[in-house]
């Protein structure tokens, strides 16, 4: 998705989809294994199930094994509405900083996120010499944060160096203004 565009998915199936990035001279190449939102993006998401998505890179930020929405460096425009969906088995694994974020979904620099009525479950992060950020979901300099009735369980942050850290394995939220969680199992 270019920036601010539109996206709305519903009764769909995202399965199998894979960023393998070997190349250590290119910029930031490991985001969203399903889906890949610049700034801006407004994605709306209905009905749907993300399974079995990675992201893998050797030497740069991976993030988001199914979705991955915005840009640090930009203004709080990105969306993201999720509701009655699945999210399951879909992995980020990262060797390089900033490090690995959101084993299903990452989000950075957005105006909302809302999740609703979804399960988020068995997805994973695993970083190696970088830190590792919400092995189900990772929230970053967001304004809004809503999940209501969904359950985010069993899922992983696995650092595999001693030298840095491993934050959240449900969910890694960071420099947003309002966290709502109500209803929900995590």
């Amino acid at each position: 998705m270019g920036e601010d565009s539109t996206a709305n998915i519903s009764d769909s199936k995202f399965e199998g989809n894979t960023i393998n990035c070997t190349n250590t001279s290119v910029g930031t190449c490991g985001l969203g294994g399903a889906i890949r939102g610049s700034a801006g993006a407004r994605l709306t998401i209905d009905s749907s199930e993300f399974t079995s998505n990675s992201v893998t890179t050797v030497s740069d930020k991976s993030s988001g094994g199914a979705i991955h929405i915005g840009e640090s460096s930009s203004a709080q425009t990105s969306q993201l509405q999720i509701t009655d969906s699945r999210f399951y088995g879909n992995a980020v694994s990262g060797a390089g900083l900033p490090g690995a974020h959101g084993g299903a979904i990452s989000i950075d620099s957005c105006e909302w996120i809302t999740i609703s009525g979804s399960t988020i479950e068995n997805n994973s992060v695993k970083a190696s010499g970088a830190r590792g950020f919400g092995g189900g979901i990772a929230v970053t300099h967001c304004e809004t944060l809503s999940i209501s009735e969904s359950v985010i369980a069993n899922n992983s942050n696995l650092v595999t160096t001693s030298e840095v850290g491993s934050y959240g394995g449900g969910v890694f939220v960071s420099d947003t203004t309002d966290t709502l969680i109500e209803k929900s199992t995590v």
